[in-house]
């Protein structure tokens, strides 16, 4: 219910009755306890909010009805306090100490003590907000009297284990049925990872009529309606690149959303992303970090972020750390809801694991979901890179597999030779992975056959050039240069697709599958005839023989000349 309605609604009776609602009826007045029953809906952005929740309702109040025996005939309602009278005094006087504009001083336990707060303006405030972060009078009021539910003396009216059974609609909601009057609902269900504990409610069963009290009850079809006052916190993460090679930096994007950090204590409150990288990765910094659309910069004050990496000498961890800020954005109701989106760098090592199962990263998003502050919620994502491969195969035209013809591989349209990519070789020669650049062993620029296994060439994703510097030991010097393009997988178990564009040599460099094959020949007999080798040759041979000529025809004029003289 309107809990401003409900205030104005108990001052008319109030006024109507001459003091009744103080709880000192006239004597003229017959009064009724009102037993009937109300219903209460609660909504929610999420049906995970309300499913299988467990509510504990406090009575605080009943209403009474009201027959004036007077002159003026008519029925009002009124309310009287039944809950601990004492406790009821001190949470009023906490809702009123922040925002006591008007002055006013609760009274002692000798006046009832809500039938008079519902009668004073500005000492509780709505309590039926739809949206968080829910603050003012009637959440303090909320707060502190939770803080005494265990007080043997607290109210002698309570209903335990109430269960919610959420609708799965566009508008999730979930009905109960309680005593008309004025409760505390607590949520006891426990917070996990992705939905916290709700705060606890005040609910008022009254219905008003412009400023009157007309009745106490809320049938099932007009139920009072509540917010449900918890929150959902997932936590997401994308990388902008899974397919990578060795070397190559990626940028990581992790998101999730501000909470209501209403009933919350500032100190302990947590709100953490805890990211850890893969062994094939190293954290790079260049971080960004956004809430609600508004650049953060570091700061240890809570106006900001805080980064730390290496966390506790694991270099593969690192956490940002927003809990300070997004405490205080969690009771700002422009900022609640809201976005927030951390980036930052990461470089793809030589640890890399090819193909595969690729290069894991996960991030766990660390914050407080319970109010008492208590436990954490801890949602995760993952998201995976990818680096490929391709195979090196060198035979002869007879299909045998040659070992020492040695390779260079650069980057396409970098082939000086300055520009050969460095690479780190396996103990068996079988294996060349790209260095990172930061490789504490030995690298080279130079791939050597085998003559037992062919080379796989790994860490790779882009397009490459391939080029033979020097042919085994009895093959003609005819070394080939060709392009290799190689793209990594984007999911567990997936291969590398290698495309080869060999056209000057034709069936001196073949691919299939992932496997790239160069054979060589002894002589230019052994060279195919047909298609672009072939073209090649042609060109070569009439260029030789050309050269021939000429060289031929000038030493034969010398010669004539020399034998005229």
């Amino acid at each position: 219910m309107n809990m401003r309605k409900l205030v104005a609604g108990i001052a008319a009776a109030t006024a109507m009755l001459a003091g009744v609602a103080l709880g000192v009826a006239p004597a003229s007045a017959a009064e009724t306890r009102v037993d009937s029953m109300s219903t209460v809906k609660f909504t929610a952005d999420s049906a995970a909010q309300l499913a299988g929740r467990k509510l504990t309702a406090y009575k605080l109040a009943d209403y009474y009805q009201i027959a004036n025996d007077g002159d003026g005939g008519g029925v009002a309602y009124t309310v009287k306090t039944i809950a601990d009278a004492a406790t009821i005094h001190t949470a009023l006087t906490d809702a009123v100490a922040a925002t006591n504009a008007n002055g006013l001083t609760v009274p002692d336990t000798k006046t009832d003590q809500l039938a008079w707060a519902l009668s004073q303006n500005g000492v509780l405030d709505d309590s039926s907000a739809t949206s968080a972060p829910w603050v003012g009078n009637t959440r303090r009021f909320a707060e502190s009297l939770k803080s005494h539910i265990n007080d043997p003396d607290f109210t002698n009216t309570r209903v335990n284990d109430i269960s919610l059974t959420a609708t799965n609609d566009e508008s999730p909601s979930a009905t109960i049925t309680l005593e008309s009057g004025v409760w505390l609902i607590v949520d006891t269900s426990t917070a996990s990872d992705n939905v916290t504990q709700a705060i606890p409610m005040v609910v008022s069963t009254g219905k008003v009529t412009g400023s009157q009290l007309v009745s106490p009850d809320s049938p099932d079809t007009d139920p009072v309606v509540i917010n449900f006052k918890n929150d959902t916190l997932t936590v997401s993460k994308s990388v902008d690149q899974q397919a990578v090679a060795v070397g190559q930096t990626v940028t990581y994007t992790l998101t999730s959303t501000v909470p209501s950090t209403t009933g919350y204590a500032s100190t302990g409150y947590a709100y953490q992303f805890i990211d850890t990288l893969g062994a094939g990765l190293k954290y790079a910094g260049n971080v960004t970090v956004k809430v609600g659309g508004n650049m953060l910069s570091p700061a240890a004050d809570g106006t900001g972020y805080a980064v730390n990496n290496p966390y506790e000498n694991d270099a593969q961890e690192v956490r940002f750390d927003l809990s300070q800020y997004i405490y205080t954005a969690g009771q700002d109701s422009s900022l609640v809801g809201k976005a927030v989106v951390v980036t930052y760098d990461a470089t793809v090592t030589d640890s890399a694991v090819v193909e595969g199962e690729g290069n894991l990263n996960t991030v766990i998003l660390k914050y407080s979901n319970d109010p008492s502050m208590t436990s954490f919620g801890q949602p995760q994502s993952t998201v995976k890179v990818y680096t490929g491969k391709f195979v090196l195969d060198k035979l002869n035209k007879d299909g045998v597999r040659l070992s020492g013809a040695k390779f260079q591989v650069f980057r396409s349209g970098e082939t000086g030779e300055s520009n050969a990519l460095q690479f780190v070789k396996n103990s068996e020669g079988t294996e060349y992975k790209l260095a990172d650049g930061e490789s504490g062993g030995t690298t080279t620029t130079t791939i050597t056959t085998l003559d037992g296994a062919p080379v796989a060439i790994t860490g790779l994703n882009g397009e490459y050039t391939v080029k033979e510097t020097q042919a085994p030991a009895g093959y003609s010097s005819f070394l080939p240069a060709f392009n290799v393009t190689v793209t990594a997988p984007t999911s567990d178990g997936g291969a590398s697709t290698v495309g080869v564009n060999p056209t000057q040599w034709g069936e001196l460099v073949t691919s299939q599958g992932q496997t790239v094959t160069v054979t060589n020949v002894k002589n230019i007999a052994q060279l195919p005839l047909t298609g672009g080798v072939g073209l090649t040759l042609f060109v070569v041979a009439t260029a030789l023989f050309a050269g021939a000529t000429v060289t031929l025809y000038a030493k034969s004029r010398k010669t004539r000349k020399e034998l005229m003289r």
